[in-house]
């Protein structure tokens, strides 16, 4: 009895020592070796097992080796999840160690290789480049690439106030003029690049040939079956009648030019002329109608609101065409009279008894009218308002509009500096 109660009790005091000498270690596996991209965040995913099964309950991770002065941050290191971040270049090696209820395991490395992302590079492409308003144009990005095959997003400022986004949007443009537009890629990592194409949209103009012409004498005669628009200082001043029920464009009429046939330029001595367009407030059927004694509208030919600066008519040019461009006066009243008629006329200054236009025929006279963008509506909200800078400068004949760019292309998207030229 004694006997075996003795070997029960050397065998209680020995298990501990057998069954701590059987438990091996756990295993701990780090996972494969990556590479990331700088400041990306990173989630290393650990896990362990146990010879005899026991469960983990214990994890560690620790950087062994990093770049040197470099910062690294290490969140959740106690659980088999860690978020690995750092903010320089280079390799870090990470150690993860997993615990059972006795034993530590031996250290896991994994390497985590950290490099530079490099910016996309844009490619703008446009097709028309050029052409007549109201012109559409179509924008192409898919040249674009990004070194690391990542998402790329397309931003476009089309330099007349207006945006788009995507590979290949389109975009009209109304007004005449030579614009830069600025392709924006960006990838997903924040990093961008820039590409421009210019589009140049020429005028598109609607040309009136005049419906009536004739002169007037300084003795106030004019006869209604002669549409010659003969005029000589001194003695005849000349008119021009346009009928504009035609006009069907919804934009306004931006510039305006009055091109007439010089059939007869003489000097008869030393200088030139200069031929001047006034507003001729005479009514149209009365300003046609012609008769003796109607001086008063010779005087309405050379002394209203001048629709044109002094144009130059130079001697020996017979025969040939002469462009009177319409100040803003001018073309504010032909915008005011769209849907019917219109009368403009002039009178010659310079040297007494030369000829400044002997034209023979309606055909000689004609009025080349450019329309620019619609009018934005004003809104009385008061961001509206605050926000809508329209710039119109009918004095100089033209649209003029300033319009923002960026001075530098990735700020796109927020006002920058630059000049919209219309040419």
């Amino acid at each position: 009895m004694r006997c075996a109660v003795a070997v029960l009790i050397v065998l209680f005091l020995l298990l501990p020592a057998v069954a701590l000498a059987e438990n091996q270690p756990p295993v701990a596996d780090a996972g494969p070796d990556q590479t990331i991209f700088l400041n990306d965040n990173l989630t290393l995913l650990g896990s362990a097992t146990d010879p005899e099964g026991d469960p983990i309950v214990g994890w560690e991770w620790e950087v062994v080796s990093a770049p040197a002065e470099s910062t690294y941050g290490l969140a959740f290191a106690d659980t088999p999840e860690l978020i690995f971040t750092a903010d320089s270049v280079g390799d870090y090696v990470i150690t993860l160690r997993a615990q059972d209820f006795f034993l530590w395991s031996d250290p896991d490395a994994v390497l985590v290789t950290l490099v530079e992302n490099l910016p996309p590079s844009a490619v703008a492409s446009a097709a028309p480049l050029s052409g007549p308003a109201p012109l559409t144009v179509g924008f192409d990005g898919t040249g674009s690439s990004d070194p690391e095959g990542g998402e790329m997003f397309y931003d476009w400022d089309f330099d007349d106030g207006d945006y788009g986004i995507g590979t290949s949007p389109a975009h009209t443009y109304d007004t005449r003029g030579i614009y830069e537009v600025f392709l924006i890629v960006t990838d997903d990592h924040g990093n961008d690049d820039f590409d421009a194409v210019e589009i140049t949209v020429l005028p598109n103009p609607v040309t009136l040939t005049a419906t009536d012409s004739g002169y007037y004498s300084a003795s106030g005669f004019h006869d209604p079956a002669d549409t010659d628009y003969v005029a000589s200082v001194g003695s005849t001043r000349s008119f021009f009648v346009f009928d504009l029920t035609s006009l069907t464009d919804p934009r306004p009429i931006v510039s305006a030019t009055l091109v007439l046939d010089t059939g007869t330029v003489t000097s008869g001595g030393f200088g030139g002329i200069t031929y001047t367009l006034y507003d001729v407030s005479t009514p149209i059927p009365t300003l046609v109608g012609g008769g003796d004694g109607l001086t008063g509208i010779y005087e309405d030919l050379g002394s209203g609101v001048p629709f044109s600066a002094a144009t130059e008519i130079e001697p020996g040019t017979s025969g040939t065409d002469k462009s009177i461009p319409l100040l803003g006066a001018g073309v504010a009243t032909l915008e005011a009279a769209k849907g019917g008629l219109v009368a403009i006329g002039g009178g010659p200054s310079g040297l007494s008894g030369n000829f400044a236009f002997d034209g023979t025929d309606l055909s000689g006279a004609r009025l080349v009218i450019e329309f620019g963008a619609l009018v934005p509506v004003l809104s009385m909200h008061p961001i509206a308002l605050y926000t809508l800078v329209p710039s119109l400068l009918i004095g100089a004949g033209l649209v003029a509009l300033r319009q923002n760019k960026p001075t530098r292309p990735c700020d796109a998207m927020s006002p920058g500096s630059g000049t919209f030229r219309t040419s």
